[in-house]
Parts: C-alpha cells; sequence; structure tokens
C-alpha cells in the first residue's frame, strides 16, 4: 500500500468520522428536546442517553485527533 492511498484511507475515515459525530449530534439535539415534553423518570432515562451520546462524540473526536496525527506522521516520512 502506498503512501497515497493511506493518506487517501486516513482522509474517507476521518469524513466517515464526522458524519457519525454529526449523527450524534443530532441524536442529541432530539433527546434535549425531548425532555422538556416528559417526566421525571423519562428524563432521567433521557440525561442518561445525552451523557452517553456526548461520550461518543468525545470519542469520535478523539478518534479523529489520532488519525490526523497518524496522516502528518506519514506525510512526514
Amino acid at each position: 500500500m502506498s503512501q497515497d492511498d493511506i493518506l487517501q484511507s486516513t482522509k474517507s475515515v476521518i469524513q466517515g468520522l464526522d458524519a457519525l459525530k454529526n449523527e450524534h449530534g443530532k441524536m442529541l439535539e432530539n433527546v434535549i428536546d425531548s425532555m422538556s415534553n416528559s417526566s421525571q423518570l423519562d428524563n432521567n432515562k433521557l440525561e442518561e442517553k445525552a451523557g452517553l451520546l456526548r461520550k461518543s462524540m468525545d470519542m469520535i473526536e478523539l478518534g479523529k485527533f489520532n488519525f490526523n496525527k497518524k496522516q502528518t506522521e506519514i506525510i512526514q516520512i
């Protein structure tokens, strides 16, 4: 696999991670909107879902950071 192939694959992965993060962001917005119309018991469940979505978005961002770092290392070789 050539450096160009690796770089292209890395860019594709980063684009996929961006799309996934955007989807999670939309889901988080929906969960937050739902909290205003639900009972306290449901709010607890929705808060848990919101926390999980935020954690997932943080992990996605960390993955993007690591891929960008690897891409930079490959370019320097």
